[in-house]
């Protein structure tokens, strides 16, 4: 038998082990990645046979291969951030379906962090990015662009540049302030604004707690309530901060009957300030949140919100963005996701 010079010898290749295994590359490939529709015998076998062969993925050959990596990075905030955490694990069930693999980068908020993490070697691999974090500044993200293609969540772009992928920030929120005048409220508090003037609501559409405090104004008129800036509690959007903003709406000489929450997080702190003054919920006082952040159906009561179709935007992210590894040169795309009032047992 001829032998192979050195020179000539490389590492296993996908069809290698394959011809090795007695199955397809594509069969090999969804064992590797742990992919639906691969046999647990099938695919033990095959993962002994690239242990045995020392195969090992490599994205630097990949991409001289076929200039691409098949890898997609997702930055964002915070995974201790509920609703990031289910927005990421939905944007990695969607890339492993399309054939990809996912990087997920959390950055902890912080602006440098995000910078440090676009610029780390191995993120230099991967054929695009989709970005759902709110510190990068459009220059930034501009410069990203000039590399690689990019796509965002919940970040403004006014400037027509890149696809977005937003909730439904406005309606949601109009539609939770329409559910507790359903069920009787009649005085109702907004919790987690940022005290914002009729003026002020023209800037910044693309905030996310711009657009929902916009929502709230808009049932508010169209109920014919009240919305000022005594119905408004200033706050962050977690639960320590929703327990501190309740217990200056309990103190405000108000007598509130219900509460829009902007986040869950927050909804989730009101719900123990009121538990602790022995408020009762949804009896005395009514309480909805925004996120559909898996906790809310764990406390009692559980909590009512606006849900937002996760699967919706993972699917729209992913798409805006492999069209546009694939060159696609069409107009940028502006995607409003779904939602659902979850109603549970606080509102």
């Amino acid at each position: 038998m001829k032998s192979v010079p050195s020179s000539q010898q490389s590492k296993p290749t996908l069809k290698d082990v394959a011809e090795a295994a007695g199955v397809s590359i594509m069969t090999v490939s969804n064992a590797l990645h742990n992919k639906p529709g691969v046999k647990a015998e099938t695919r033990k076998k095959v993962l002994a046979v690239a242990r045995r062969m020392n195969y090992s993925s490599n994205p630097s050959a990949k991409m001289l291969r076929s200039g691409r990596s098949d890898i997609i990075e997702v930055i964002v905030g915070s995974f201790d951030n509920p609703f990031y955490s289910r927005l990421a694990s939905a944007l990695s069930d969607e890339i492993e379906r399309n054939g990809r693999e996912a990087l997920l980068r959390e950055t902890h908020y912080d602006r440098r962090g995000e910078e440090n993490a676009l610029s780390e070697p191995f993120s230099l691999f991967c054929d695009g990015v989709i970005i759902v974090t709110p510190l990068l500044s459009s220059d930034k993200i501009k410069q990203i662009a000039l590399h690689k293609p990019v796509v965002l969540h919940e970040m403004p772009s006014d400037d027509n540049v890149f696809d977005t992928v937003n909730l439904a920030n406005e309606d949601g929120a109009a539609d939770a302030i329409r559910h507790l005048y359903a069920k009787g409220c009649r005085n109702i508090a907004v919790i987690g604004s940022s005290h914002l003037g009729p003026e002020d609501m023209l800037l910044n559409l693309n905030n996310p707690g711009t657009l929902r405090y916009r929502g709230c104004f808009r049932a508010f008129n169209e109920l014919g309530l009240t919305m000022s800036q005594d119905t408004a509690f200033d706050c962050g959007w977690d639960a320590h901060s929703g327990r501190e903003a309740a217990e200056r709406m309990l103190t405000s000489g108000i007598a509130f009957d219900g509460a829009f929450c902007l986040t869950d997080s927050v909804a989730l702190g009101v719900l123990q300030t009121l538990r602790r003054h022995g408020i009762r919920v949804p009896d005395d006082f009514k309480v909805i949140g925004f996120d559909g952040i898996s906790m809310g159906a764990d406390v009692s009561p559980t909590l009512t919100t606006i849900e937002p179709d996760y699967r919706e935007a993972a699917r729209a992210l992913v798409a805006d963005l492999l069209a546009r590894i694939d060159g696609s040169t069409a107009a940028p795309r502006k995607t409003i996701v779904g939602y659902t009032v979850t109603e549970r047992e606080s509102a």
